[in-house]
């Protein structure tokens, strides 16, 4: 990454490419999640209580969760890579 700034990469764009990468792992690992979790969930259906095992707005708001804590985990190594010094990573990679 420290080689992009140096060439001359606009900080914002690499930004963008570092979240939208991670979120792409994050997307897809939500979805085969969902997808297990409700095949999965009437065995587990005794267990939950007060909770349908195909209750959607636990579904959905599960998901929101993570996919805002993952946002905001990819946000700050993000926002660190587009601040260092380009020559600084260079002279360490």
């Amino acid at each position: 990454m420290g080689i992009k700034l140096s060439l001359g990469a606009n900080p914002l764009r690499l930004h963008c490419q570092l979240i939208s990468s991670g979120l792409v792992l994050v997307i897809l690992g939500l979805a085969v999640g969902l997808i297990l979790s409700y095949i999965t969930n009437p065995l587990l259906g005794a267990i939950l209580a007060g909770v349908s095992p195909h209750d959607v707005n636990t579904y959905m708001s599960v998901a929101a969760f993570i996919l805002l804590v993952a946002l905001f985990a990819l946000s700050i190594p993000s926002w660190r890579i587009t601040r260092t010094e380009p020559i600084k990573s260079l002279r360490y990679e």
